[in-house]
C-alpha cells in the first residue's frame, strides 16, 4: 500500500510541475517516471514490469559515451531530478545509483 501511495504522490508532483509550475530543464519537463502498482494486502501486491531498465550505475555500459546527444542528456537529467525531488519530499531515503532504474 505504501508503494501505491508514493506513486500517487509522484503523479501529483508531475502534474504540479507540468501544469502549475511549468518546471523544465532546458526544454524538457521535469517528471518522475511512474508505473502501475496494485496493493493486494497489507504487505504485498503487484507492480508493473517495465522493460529495458538499467541501474543508473550501468548507464554508461548500456549507452556508452552518449554525451553528444543533448535530448538524451536533457531527458536523463529531467527525469532524475523529478525522481530525486519527489523521493526526498515523500521520505524515501534509500536513493542511490544502484536502485535508481533508467529506461
Amino acid at each position: 500500500r505504501k508503494d501505491a501511495s508514493i506513486l500517487m504522490m509522484f503523479d501529483l508532483f508531475n502534474d504540479i510541475w507540468k501544469f502549475a509550475a511549468n518546471l523544465r530543464y532546458h526544454s524538457t519537463h521535469i517528471a518522475a517516471f511512474t508505473y502501475k502498482c496494485i496493493p493486494m494486502g497489507p504487505d504485498y501486491g503487484c507492480i508493473e514490469y517495465v522493460a529495458d531498465c538499467v541501474p543508473l550505475t550501468d548507464i554508461a555500459k548500456k549507452y556508452g559515451n552518449n554525451t553528444d546527444n543533448d535530448a538524451f542528456i536533457q531527458q536523463l537529467v529531467a527525469s532524475s531530478v523529478g525522481s530525486y525531488i519527489a523521493s526526498y519530499v515523500v521520505g524515501v531515503r534509500d536513493r542511490h545509483s544502484d536502485n535508481i532504474l533508467i529506461r
